[in-house]
């Protein structure tokens, strides 16, 4: 899955690539400049905000029982470049997953990172960031028809940590616009308090898609 995820996300911008002419001039996006051209930097002072959509692979351990199960996160993110090709972000995402028919979990997570820019030439970039934040939700488990009418369901609180390793590309567009796409790891640490019984702690280790694009002002 890890190599399929790179496959996809090369594959997709690749094909952008090809939309920029070679001869293009070179030029440093730069807050409310109006350059044409390949982007080749991205200077101090420059905003984006962004639309995320990723696809998750979890792996989950709880205490010893171990499954794997997709997830889908989306959200919004904002950046704003510090310096040149050097960002700080804000991250805030919807979690929706979903194992069976019956376990399904709604919640959130937000975090705050960095990334840094490097020019692949063309209006290319290759961008590793990390991020740092947590993670919060409820999940509800129908158990099935119990001895009264209607089904069980068991609920659960989750919380913790969350930590977020990317490694994407980013193609600029133009001045206004970007996309972005590629892998992402994301490891999550914390707790699952159910509302009868004892505190579990966790530890889901997860590998990721991630595509979406941005706004750049």
């Amino acid at each position: 899955m890890r190599s399929t995820s790179l496959l996809l996300a090369g594959t997709f911008l690749a094909g952008l690539l090809c939309l920029t002419p070679a001869s293009a001039e070179a030029y440093t996006l730069s807050q409310g400049g109006g350059s044409s051209g390949a982007v080749s930097a991205i200077g101090a002072g420059v905003k984006e905000l962004g639309l995320d959509n990723i696809l998750l692979i979890n792996y989950d351990k709880v205490d010893e029982t171990s499954t794997f199960r997709l997830s889908y996160l989306g959200g919004a993110s904002f950046r704003y470049f510090l310096k040149t090709n050097l960002a700080v972000t804000a991250h805030l995402q919807a979690l929706y997953r979903k194992n069976g028919d019956s376990d399904i979990t709604l919640g959130g997570m937000v975090g705050i990172g960095g990334a840094y820019y490097v020019s692949l030439g063309h209006g290319l970039f290759f961008s590793p960031g990390l991020i740092v934040g947590g993670y919060f939700g409820n999940k509800e488990i129908d158990m099935g028809t119990g001895v009264s009418a209607g089904s069980v369901v068991l609920k659960e609180s989750i919380y913790g940590g969350m930590v977020r390793v990317k490694m994407g590309l980013v193609f600029y567009a133009g001045r206004s616009f970007n996309l972005h796409a590629g892998p992402e790891f994301v490891f999550l640490f914390g707790s699952l308090a159910p509302e009868e019984g004892e505190k579990l702690s966790t530890f889901t280790m997860e590998g990721a898609l991630s595509v979406g694009f941005s706004y750049v002002f």
